[in-house]
């Protein structure tokens, strides 16, 4: 014959398969997903470190995308400092070239006009 179960043992066997049944399927969620950490409230430790971790690549990836960003900005006014350079240069032979005294007053008029262009095109860089 079987033993009459009370209320307070039901109860403490209902308790338990709960118990077990959460587990199975936080254990069958964390198996289909792959991941250990499925829900914030399965690991709060775990979670908050993972946030932090995110929140640190986040951080990361936009320092990376900032340096970029520099890095062509720099590349960029090297461009525009090299073509500065290259006119300064040609002013500079222009002004050794001026200095010839064999030079007559039409021809020096020629590299003073070519010298102010050069001017002009350094100021608007």
């Amino acid at each position: 014959m079987v033993d009459p179960v009370s209320g307070e043992t039901f109860n403490q066997l209902l308790n338990t398969i709960n118990r077990n049944r959460s587990g199975l399927r936080d254990s069958l969620e964390r198996i289909s997903s792959g991941r250990k950490l499925n829900r914030a409230g399965t690991n709060p430790a775990a979670s908050a470190i993972s946030a932090q971790l995110r929140s640190d690549i986040s951080a990361l990836t936009q320092s990376v995308s900032n340096v970029e960003s520099g890095a062509n900005f720099i590349r960029t006014a090297e461009g525009g400092l090299a073509g500065v350079a290259d006119l300064v240069n040609r002013g500079r032979e222009l002004a050794i070239q001026s200095s010839n005294g064999t030079l007559n007053d039409s021809q020096r008029q020629a590299l003073n006009q070519e010298f102010g262009q050069i001017k002009n095109e350094i100021d608007r860089k």
